[in-house]
């Protein structure tokens, strides 16, 4: 009498059963095909697992390589600025497509020249996607690319050349015929740093970044400079590198640190002003100067336009030729 080998109590412990007439499964048998789609999943949990934690690691990789990343700092502790030594390494990261912190007399700047560089400055301030970001350029640049009467790039040449001041001044620009400097852009950066038919460009004020803008100014491919506070969202302006969040700091590859800025008593961005309308869209920082030259030296463009310019409620002054 042959004696069958009795089935272990395990439900799956196929190697143990039998199949008919035969002490060798048959491939085709349900054990066997159950085994196969077991030892299918077991792997294929295994890898997922794998993959998981690959993952994982590699987010706490970038996480620890973020925090503990270093820029480049000039000029070093104990040196004074050398303005066209630095505007020229600023230059060089700009053209790499890296990410600066820069020094502006309203507050520290993050800055780009590409749209990498623009995503690693939102990712930094904690920016929404889509967000727009202005233009940190030149006289000449906002002469190529605006369109404004020959009275409106006077005003603004006097302003801002002469008098040394920093002004947002946002214009139409030709949507048909794009001015070369914005042709050159992706279509996502030119949404960035355009709104409708408008663009915003700060000509800012101060050597350091005179002599940034000049350098792109001849740049030979058009470079551009786009550029918003090295803060993070909500946080304000930042008048010292000391004072920027050290997240912002280990974005980028250089920061230019020029001390405390100039307008750090207001706290404040600069003035953003509609040159076509004559309007102020932001009393920024220095704005009661910016309106006594205006009313001073343009009243017949204020005229022109029909609108008159506010008193800053925090700076109160007489106006000009007005006693107090």
């Amino acid at each position: 009498m042959v004696k069958r080998k009795i089935p272990s109590n395990r439900p799956f412990d196929l190697a143990s059963e039998p199949s008919s007439g035969s002490c060798k499964p048959s491939s085709t048998s349900p054990y066997v095909i159950l085994a196969t789609l077991l030892t299918i999943t077991t792997r294929l949990n295994s890898s997922i697992n794998s993959i998981n934690q690959a993952k994982l690691d590699f987010t706490q990789y970038r996480k620890s390589n973020c925090c503990t990343m270093t820029p480049r700092i000039i000029p070093e502790a104990g040196n004074a600025p050398n303005v066209s030594y630095d505007a020229q390494q600023a230059y060089s990261i700009l053209k790499s497509g890296g990410v600066i912190i820069v020094p502006t007399d309203v507050g520290y700047a993050l800055m780009a020249s590409t749209q990498a560089g623009v995503q690693r400055i939102f990712a930094a301030k904690g920016r929404r996607q889509g967000h727009n970001i202005g233009i940190i350029g030149t006289y000449r640049q906002h002469r190529e690319i605006h369109m404004l009467p020959e009275a409106k790039f006077e005003m603004t040449r006097v302003l801002t050349e002469d008098s040394g001041m920093i002004v947002g001044i946002i214009a139409k620009f030709d949507t048909k015929r794009l001015p070369p400097r914005l042709a050159r852009l992706d279509p996502t950066t030119l949404s960035q740093v355009t709104q409708g038919d408008t663009v915003s460009i700060a000509v800012p004020e101060g050597p350091f970044l005179r002599e940034l803008g000049q350098l792109c100014d001849a740049d030979p491919e058009g470079l551009l400079m786009f550029g918003t506070s090295a803060n993070r969202t909500g946080q304000g302006q930042q008048f010292r590198v000391e004072d920027i969040d050290p997240v912002v700091i280990a974005s980028v590859d250089l920061v230019v640190d020029y001390g405390l800025q100039k307008w750090h008593l207001y706290g404040r961005g600069g003035v953003n002003f509609d040159a076509e309308n004559m309007r102020v869209l932001r009393m920024g920082a220095g704005y009661e100067i910016f309106r006594d030259r205006i009313i001073r030296w343009f009243p017949h463009l204020l005229e022109e336009a029909g609108v008159s310019l506010d008193k800053d409620p925090e700076h109160r002054i007489s106006d000009p030729g007005v006693r107090c």
